[in-house]
């Protein structure tokens, strides 16, 4: 019979925890990929190859990359720290990293602060005591936690994203399109009036709506078009272009494409909310 190869992109090379007071030595070049969790209640510091020195809050999660060496962690005021993580090799272990990387909201680092750690910190036990363990045939459950690890970090991102201030600036964005989603929105625009990327912009709205940005507007013009039709004496023509689209023939096949009815049909219907 052969063997299941479904976990061999990935090898782990080290699960650990380590709690100190002192500072660490310097990490050589390495080539490998992990995550870790650093803990406790203090700050510790971060010194890298050319010297330079940070100073970070404590807790957070932190990435692992392959790296030239140097770096290590230092102690601030013999604040202790408590350490956990695991570095690994293999395909997977290199796109999980990176897809961590690119869902936090800033490029290029490698610290991650979250609203909550207890459930990251009860898997890290666990890989903990399955790689201690050292048996061959179990080690493919280690491969199965580096799953729920990120499951986690996704939830726990989640709940510190919405908690952030970008969301209020967000709502703020969808509350301005539901009060006049007639109006020609440029959303690159609006990015730069509330100082935060257009695509940082584009994945807290959809974290926040349930939806992008341009079917936001596009539903809420639905909503104003049906609302018109059934309401107001106005043309088709008026209500084509109090709903954002200056030319009637493209408000037909938006509303044909939505609803499956021409606006004169859609004006003889029910309140779209009641079918």
């Amino acid at each position: 019979m052969q063997n299941i190869n479904y976990f061999d992109d990935v090898s782990f090379l080290q699960v650990s925890r380590v709690v100190s007071r002192r500072d660490g030595a310097p990490s050589p070049r390495h080539e490998f990929w992990g995550l870790g969790l650093m803990l406790g209640n203090g700050s510790v510091k971060t010194n890298n190859i050319s010297g330079e020195e940070n100073i970070h809050k404590l807790p957070f999660l932190y990435l692992i990359q392959p790296s030239p060496g140097g770096s290590f962690w230092g102690t601030v005021n013999g604040e202790e720290r408590d350490n956990r993580w695991f570095i690994m090799q293999g395909p997977r272990a290199e796109r999980i990293v990176k897809s961590v990387e690119q869902a936090f909201d800033r490029k290029n680092s490698k610290f991650i602060y979250l609203k909550s750690y207890q459930e990251l910190i009860a898997i890290h036990q666990k890989m903990l005591h399955i790689f201690q363990r050292g048996i061959p045939s179990q080690q493919y459950l280690l491969a199965v936690c580096l799953e729920e690890f990120v499951g986690a970090i996704c939830s726990a991102m989640t709940v510190s994203r919405q908690n952030s201030p970008v969301f209020d600036h967000v709502a703020k964005i969808a509350e301005k399109i539901s009060a006049d989603p007639g109006k020609e929105y440029d959303f690159m625009q609006l990015a730069r009036e509330h100082r935060i990327s257009y695509d940082h912009l584009r994945r807290c709205f959809l974290e926040y709506a349930g939806k992008p940005l341009y079917e936001f507007l596009l539903e809420k013009r639905l909503v104003l078009a049906d609302s018109l039709l059934r309401e107001s004496c106005c043309s088709i023509k008026e209500i084509a272009e109090r709903c954002g689209f200056p030319r009637q023939a493209e408000f037909a096949r938006f509303v044909k494409q939505r609803t499956g009815l021409t606006p004169s049909e859609l004006r003889k219907q029910p309140d779209l909310d009641s079918v």
